[in-house]
């Protein structure tokens, strides 16, 4: 759009930076806006029983769902007027850049686990979460406008509409916990492979990220 030119001459030269701004020297104002929010929440179904005695087993269906919001208002503006086409400078005016990003994800798992007492001092659990499969559609947008002294203006227009999934590894704990007459000690760990993410592109757009 202007804001920068390619210089031919440059270009002839070899230049590493073949190009020209349209602001080379003054003053400019800069003004700009940026806004973010978002959320995740998750619901669950879940129930628990004792199978046996001291054997206590748990499940839980989880759905996930999760929002995102980023917008961006950026202005640049020759308030002196020191870019007035005379001498080196070009006629700039103004730029005025807008961006948008909205995105939600949708996702399920199963988590389950189960607790024994070996002894009565001595309980013991184990869980496991099976992977997530996550649905994320985004819609990305840019519009950026240059406008000059002498009535031209120049735009460039982004719209982008990008669906793929993602899928959370297997999860697996485990845990003991000792109870003495005056103390609790317990411990427990969890494994995850990360190695183990998938993420896959739909059949939408150009966005792949085999790339």
């Amino acid at each position: 759009t202007y804001g920068i030119d390619l210089d031919l001459d440059l270009v002839d030269e070899g230049s590493d930076v073949p190009f020209l701004p349209a602001v080379v020297r003054g003053t400019v104002g800069q003004t700009g806006e940026v806004y973010e929010e978002g959320g995740t929440e998750e619901f669950t179904l879940s129930g628990a029983g004792e199978v046996v005695k001291d054997v206590m087993v748990g499940f839980g269906l989880n759905f996930a769902h999760g929002n995102y919001r980023f917008s961006r208002f950026f202005r640049e503006v020759d308030i002196n007027n020191d870019n007035d086409g005379t001498g080196i400078t070009t006629d700039f005016e103004s730029l005025r850049l807008n961006e948008a990003l909205y995105s939600n994800m949708w996702g399920v798992n199963l988590r389950s686990g189960l607790s024994a007492a070996v002894t009565k001092e001595l309980r013991i659990g184990l869980t496991v979460e099976t992977p997530t499969q996550y649905s994320v559609n985004e819609d990305y947008t840019m519009n950026l406008d240059t406008f000059f002294d002498n009535g031209d203006a120049y735009t460039d227009r982004i719209n982008a509409l990008n669906d793929y999934t993602l899928k959370t590894p297997w999860r697996f704990g485990g845990g003991a916990a000792l109870n003495l007459k005056m103390i609790t000690i317990s411990a427990d760990a969890e494994f995850v492979d990360w190695s183990q993410l998938e993420l896959k592109t739909q059949n939408r757009g150009d966005f792949s990220f085999d790339d």
